[in-house]
C-alpha cells in the first residue's frame, strides 16, 4: 500500500492538505492511507526507524514544506527520506516559486513543486495523489502474462501464476479489499477491481461489479439465469450488460 506523509509547519496548510487528500482517497476509493501528518521532521524520520526495527519497507508519497522553521528544512528532510525510501514520490510545498532551484543543488528528484496560495493549489494536490497512485500500482500490483504479484500484508508479497487464478471478488466483510481464488487457495488483499481489471490479460473479464473471472476456468454458462460455474464449483452472477460480450469471448 502506498502511504502518504505530510510535513508542514503551518497547521492551517497542514490540515487543508490532509482534508483534500482524505476526501480524494475516499471518493476515488484508492488503496492509500495517510501514515503521518505533522510539523516535526524528526517525528517523520522516527517512522522509518520504527519500520526498520520491524524489517518493514516503506514506499510513500511525501508532501514536504521547504521551510519548516527548524534545524531540518524540507530539502534536507527529502534527502534523508531518500536514504530510506529511494523510490518514494516527493512533492515540495513552498511559498517561494523559485525555491525549486535549491533542489537541483541537492540533486533531489521531486515529483512536483506546488506554490502555496496559487489558484489551483488543491487541484495540484489531488493530481499528485492520482499520479503517485497510478505509478505505484504499475510497480507493485503486477498482472503479467505469467504471474500476478500482490501484497498480502506489510512486507509480505505473494506471486500466483495467472493460469491458476479462477476469479477475483470484492470482499463483502472488509471494505477496499479483494479475494483472489485458485482451485486450492483463497487470499485477501487490499485493492480494487477497477485497478486490477486494467492490469490483467485478455483471459480475464469483469462479468459483474463484484467479480473478475478467468474465462478459461468457466465450466458452465447459463445465459438464462445469468450465472457461470467455475472449476472449483463456485457459481457467480453475470450482469445483464455483460452476457453478450461474455458469450462472444467464450466462443473465441
Amino acid at each position: 500500500m502506498l502511504k502518504i506523509f505530510i510535513c508542514e509547519d503551518n497547521t492551517e496548510h497542514l490540515h487543508n492538505i490532509q482534508k483534500h487528500i482524505d476526501n480524494y482517497i475516499l471518493i476515488e476509493d484508492l488503496d492509500m492511507e495517510i501514515a503521518y501528518v505533522g510539523t516535526s521532521p524528526q517525528q517523520l524520520l522516527q517512522y522509518f526507524d520504527d519500520c526498520e526495527r520491524k524489517s518493514e519497507k516503506v514506499t510513500g508519497l511525501y508532501f514536504l514544506d521547504i521551510d519548516l522553521n527548524c534545524d531540518i528544512d524540507g530539502i534536507s528532510l527529502a534527502d534523508k527520506i531518500r536514504q530510506h525510501d529511494p523510490r518514494g514520490f516527493i512533492v515540495f510545498v513552498t511559498a517561494d516559486a523559485k525555491s525549486h532551484l535549491l533542489t537541483f543543488e541537492y540533486k533531489i528528484e521531486a515529483m512536483d513543486y506546488i506554490v502555496k496560495g496559487e489558484d489551483n493549489f488543491n487541484v495540484r494536490i489531488r493530481e499528485c495523489v492520482k499520479n503517485a497512485h497510478s505509478r505505484y500500482n504499475s510497480k507493485i500490483i503486477n498482472a503479467l502474462q505469467t504471474n500476478f504479484v500482490f501484497e498480502l500484508s506489510k512486507g509480505h508479497t505473494i506471486s500466483i501464476d495467472t493460469a491458476n487464478i479462477l476469479y477475483f471478488e470484492t470482499s463483502q466483510d472488509k471494505p477496499h479489499n479483494l479475494n483472489i481464488y485458485t482451485k486450492e487457495t483463497k487470499h485477501q488483499f487490499r485493492g480494487s477491481l477497477k485497478v486490477i481489471a486494467k492490469k490483467l490479460d485478455k483471459n480475464f473479464f469483469r462479468c459483474h461489479r463484484s467479480y473478475i473471472v478467468n474465462i478459461k476456468k468457466i465450466t458452465m454458462f447459463d445465459s438464462i439465469v445469468h450465472q457461470i460455474t467455475l472449476e472449483n464449483g463456485a457459481v457467480l452472477d453475470v450482469s445483464d450488460k455483460y452476457i453478450k460480450e461474455l458469450k462472444n469471448l467464450m466462443r473465441a
